[in-house]
């Protein structure tokens, strides 16, 4: 899911429509393209991360200090010692204070849904099949700039989230598990690196074995995860991105079967740490934050054995619990996983 344009406003291929594109910054180069390029080449299904909403274009009817008069009333309500700290003078998209912006033209709107509509129609329609279309706002009041339906007569069996048109494929909850588990098709979004969604002059991480937990829960509920990992500005990944998917690649030629091809297990109702199912019946449990899990009311076990080694796990059972207890040299500091068989 590579991010085409994102709330900045600058477009990484030579749209037609705007000023600030790789039409006027990079030559016309369009890195898309080489994406999908490379997505095809390597059989990976793949999608279009794009930003309704768009600073650069409405810059000048916009402030950029979030404590400027954007906070809900909700809000301030709450959290009126918090909001006091806030400065709420309004910043320029350098950051240097400015006046309070003009209202829009009367005609804005529309030329401002005219623009993203051209954007969204050339993603639609210039790189083939696309699987997914990953909206992310609706900055729009009164118009909407591309419907459901023409999306679908553009790419049809395309999935598209609900995020501008408020109809759903899929749910998109960010940074944090839903409060119960979804019944439909759900896909969380989290940050890896840290300093938010782009780019960070720290260039850290948070651990793999985060990454595994993280993935681990949304699994178990039948989820995907979609992870964030921010490039530099030439493009290329910092270092410790590649040393995280060092970790993973090694950890999922063990375990792939147990986070692909599988379905949500009873977590946390029947056993209290993460479990996929696999289309056999197995249950893969993630022993993510500690090496041990209790099942309720499951009975004996035909089969316990660590998924990476098949060594045999101790299971005791009484009062109408089973625990499975990981032996200190069959674990690792990332998620390690045991198969049981019921």
């Amino acid at each position: 899911m590579l991010t085409a344009r994102h709330h900045e406003g600058f477009a990484l291929w030579p749209s037609a429509f705007g000023s600030f594109t790789t039409r006027n910054h990079m030559g016309g180069r369009d890195l898309l393209r080489d994406y999908v390029t490379a997505c095809r080449d390597l059989g990976l299904r793949f999608g279009f991360y794009y930003s309704p909403p768009d600073w650069y274009y409405c810059r000048d009817y916009m402030g950029f200090n979030y404590g400027a008069g954007c906070w809900p009333q909700e809000w301030i309500d709450r959290f009126p010692e918090a909001y006091s700290l806030v400065p709420h003078e309004h910043w320029d998209e350098h950051w240097r204070p400015r006046s309070a912006p003009p209202p829009m033209p009367a005609d804005f709107e529309r030329q401002f849904a005219e623009y993203i509509r051209g954007q969204v129609w050339e993603l639609l329609t210039e790189y083939g099949r696309l699987d997914i279309m990953w909206f992310d706002g609706n900055p729009f009041r009164t118009i909407m700039p591309i419907t459901v339906d023409e999306i679908r007569r553009l790419q049809p069996g395309i999935l598209i989230n609900p995020r501008l048109h408020g109809v759903v494929d899929f749910e998109t909850p960010e940074c944090q598990l839903p409060a119960a588990r979804p019944t439909g098709w759900w896909e969380g979004c989290f940050i890896w690196n840290h300093g938010g969604w782009g780019y960070s002059r720290a260039e850290t991480y948070n651990s793999t074995a985060w990454y595994l937990d993280t993935c681990a829960r949304h699994r178990s509920w039948g989820g995907n995860l979609l992870i964030n990992c921010a490039p530099r500005a030439d493009g290329q990944m910092p270092a410790p991105y590649y040393r995280r998917m060092e970790e993973l690649a090694a950890w999922m030629v063990r375990h792939r079967d147990t986070v692909l091809g599988v379905t949500g297990g009873p977590f946390p109702e029947v056993c209290d740490m993460p479990v996929t199912v696999a289309p056999d019946g197995t249950w893969f449990v993630h022993l993510t934050d500690r090496k041990a899990c209790t099942v309720i009311g499951k009975g004996a076990p035909r089969q316990v054995r660590v998924h990476a080694t098949g060594k045999p796990v101790p299971w005791r059972e009484a009062l109408g619990k089973t625990v499975f207890v990981l032996r200190y040299e069959d674990t690792t500091e990332l998620d390690d996983v045991i198969a049981i068989r019921w």
